[in-house]
């Protein structure tokens, strides 16, 4: 079969779910798959080449969860420490039940922020926060979205379960109080600058405007969805640790191959321990929270801003346990596989995402070419 049946796979996507997509493959150093096919910007007939910038939403999760390991390392803080050691907002909790309030049965500590286990969500009604946006407007910043979401009582008790929502947005404010510095300062310092990540952005510089790949609805006829785009000029100082970074597929891979590593660089640098990769790539959920998980997204659980695979026969899965990665809400997916030390970084901009339809089938369509 070979890799000829991924990339027919691959081209199948333009007229059907997708305007234009990028795809790289490696196993271990060596790049094993590349294809790039359609339009970055159809109406201005820009192709998707090597230098198009995509917006990954919340593949922004690993990255930050990364960077915030990287500060575990160092022992700048303790998974169990409450989160409101360091941001006082977060002190004494409230959670909604049923039509009134209560006091949650126990802090947030910052591996529920990791986890997804916090009690926060993404209900984007929320008055504080629609409070906040009116307020700041373009000025807004992370430190006022999380101001913000603690006057709001959580969903859940910290711990009771998994819910997708600004959890890592608050452990990248965690970031920056840490450190003294934006969330953007720090992944330059930390990640980016030394894995040479040349081309990632929260907020992409005006001269790299014109390398910004489209927004298209994701079925024909493939109409722009100019609001998507305009979303991020309007909020220029509003650096999302759960979904903001613009960045290349060749980007992505230099921080994928840096956890297939073991955390190191391609010169044997080390930029986060084995131990913390270790940790980021271990299923974290248990019971019925992992359950509830698994209701959701079958085969799998969760680490540290990673989908974890627990049970692959469950969902025919090619891989082998072990193998993790995320997804952007505009069709955008990575996937590292440590048993066959396979990286792979799929990018595309349609909304709504497709992933459901084409995400499980790249996984097997690489995993029956390396394993």
């Amino acid at each position: 079969m070979g890799w000829e049946a991924l990339k027919t796979y691959q081209d199948s996507l333009l007229g059907n779910l997708a305007v234009g997509t990028d795809l790289a493959v490696y196993q271990g150093e060596t790049p094993v798959y590349r294809h790039t096919n359609g339009f970055a910007d159809r109406e201005a007939g820009k192709k998707v080449n090597g230098e198009t910038l995509f917006r990954v939403y919340s593949m922004t999760k690993p990255i930050t969860c990364a960077l915030a390991l990287i500060l575990h390392d160092q022992g700048r803080f303790l998974m169990t420490d409450p989160v409101s050691r360091y941001l006082p907002a977060f002190e004494n909790m409230q959670v909604k039940d049923r039509d009134t309030v209560r006091d949650a049965r126990r802090p947030i500590r910052i591996l529920d922020l990791f986890t997804m286990t916090s009690g926060l969500t993404y209900e984007m009604e929320r008055d504080s926060f629609r409070a906040a946006v009116l307020s700041d407007g373009p000025d807004i910043t992370l430190a006022h979205l999380v101001a913000a979401l603690a006057k709001d009582p959580l969903d859940f008790d910290p711990g009771e379960r998994f819910c997708y929502g600004f959890s890592h947005d608050v452990l990248g404010l965690l970031v920056e109080t840490l450190c003294g510095a934006s969330l953007g300062e720090c992944l330059a310092e930390m990640v980016f600058g030394p894995l040479g990540m040349e081309s990632s952005f929260f907020g992409v510089p005006e001269a790299a405007h014109g390398r910004m790949a489209i927004t298209y609805a994701s079925q024909p006829p493939f109409g722009r969805e100019s609001k998507m785009d305009q979303l991020f000029l309007e909020f220029p100082r509003f650096e999302s640790g759960g979904g903001g970074l613009a960045m290349t597929t060749d980007d992505y891979l230099l921080f994928l191959r840096m956890l297939l590593r073991e955390g190191r660089d391609e010169n044997g640098r080390q930029i986060l321990s084995p131990a913390a990769v270790r940790l980021m790539g271990t299923n974290h959920l248990s019971g019925a929270v992992h359950a509830g998980y698994m209701a959701e997204r079958p085969g799998y659980g969760y680490g540290l801003g990673v989908r974890v695979l627990t049970n692959p026969e469950m969902i025919g899965a090619l891989t082998k346990p072990g193998e993790y990665g995320w997804a952007g809400t505009q069709g955008t997916w990575m996937m590292a596989d440590p048993a066959s030390r396979t990286a792979a970084v799929f990018m595309m901009q349609g909304l709504p995402g497709p992933n459901r339809e084409i995400h499980p089938r790249l996984r097997n369509m690489i995993a029956a070419q390396v394993h």
